[in-house]
């Protein structure tokens, strides 16, 4: 993750000459000042992601829901950054022109159905862990019917219930004539490479499916730089390697295996007392991420909302 800030700011450079070409013919006596925003802008969501590799710790212990938490509250940051950026340049949406603006509602939109797919997984796990309270709700009275029920959490099969959109990027810089509009376009574009990863990642994560570690993996490619994010997280090498779920999930199906293991022996009090405590507390997580996830997609919504209303 580290890796991946040191290459964040160094593949954020090159953009810098791109807009060289705009002063022969555009030239914009706010150019400076536009290049100033952009760099504090950029630094901004730079600083969020090392904030994130700094708590991160080995790609192992990495897959809590905590963690997973502090991803999806990098979204905001990048939120506030890309509107005092907006303010900065003083270039309000309804000004921008129309392929910023397509190209706005179009991320919105993938960004809400990557949301969905987060919802999707937790709605998995949490299922899951029901099932299990109720086997446990059973022991006092037959520990044979709980033990019938009692299933170890499975991963959540990702592709079954999530396509993802046909990408067609354009890379015409061209287009991008107004200084200001090439600041948004570059913003905007950073703002899509950082978020998509991180979705991706916290969707990987909950769904701990291969399978839908090498689809996001793809997806996140088609951004160009910032693929980054999900390998140098390991996070995707980590479920492969191990197929490896959240820590969380893990310590809930060795609980599992445990009680089914002491009731066979007769002495199942303590194990299922253990396993209660451990869904108790994936319950509790789950349902923080949960609220997240729902804040981030009504705040979504309600951008875009904003927007088609000011058109």
């Amino acid at each position: 993750m580290v890796l991946l800030v040191q290459r964040l700011s160094r593949s954020l450079k090159p953009s810098f000459k791109l807009e060289n070409h705009h002063h022969h013919h555009h030239h914009h006596h706010g150019q400076e000042v536009f290049s100033a925003s952009l760099h504090a802008f950029e630094d901004e969501i730079s600083k969020g992601l090392l904030q994130l590799s700094l708590q991160s710790k080995p790609s192992s212990e990495i897959l809590t829901l905590p963690w997973i938490r502090q991803c999806l509250q990098l979204l905001p940051t990048t939120k506030k950054a890309f509107a005092k950026l907006v303010a900065d340049i003083d270039y309000p949406i309804s000004s921008w022109e129309l392929a910023s603006v397509e190209g706005y509602l179009a991320d919105s939109l993938r960004l809400l159905e990557l949301l969905n797919s987060i919802t999707s997984c937790l709605s998995h796990l949490a299922q899951a862990r029901m099932a299990i309270s109720h086997a446990l709700s059973l022991m006092e009275d037959s520990p044979a019917a709980a033990m019938e029920r009692l299933k170890a959490i499975r991963s959540f099969d990702f592709n079954k219930n999530h396509k993802h959109g046909e990408e067609n990027e354009d890379n015409g810089q061209e287009r991008y004539c107004s200084g200001k509009d090439w600041i948004i376009h570059q913003a905007l574009a950073m703002i899509k490479s950082v978020v998509f990863s991180l979705c991706g990642v916290v969707a990987v994560s909950l769904c701990g499916d291969v399978q839908a570690c090498l689809e996001i993996r793809k997806a996140a490619g088609e951004f160009g730089n910032f693929s980054l994010i999900s390998s140098d997280l390991k996070v995707c090498e980590e479920i492969i390697k191990s197929g490896s779920m959240l820590r969380e999930v893990r310590d809930v199906n060795e609980g599992v295996g445990q009680l089914i293991v002491a009731i066979g022996s007769g002495q199942s009090s303590n194990a299922e007392k253990e396993l209660q405590r451990r869904v108790e507390v994936l319950g509790k997580l789950l349902e923080g991420v949960g609220e997240e996830v729902d804040q981030l997609f009504s705040e979504v919504l309600m951008g875009r909302n904003d927007l088609l209303n000011s058109l």
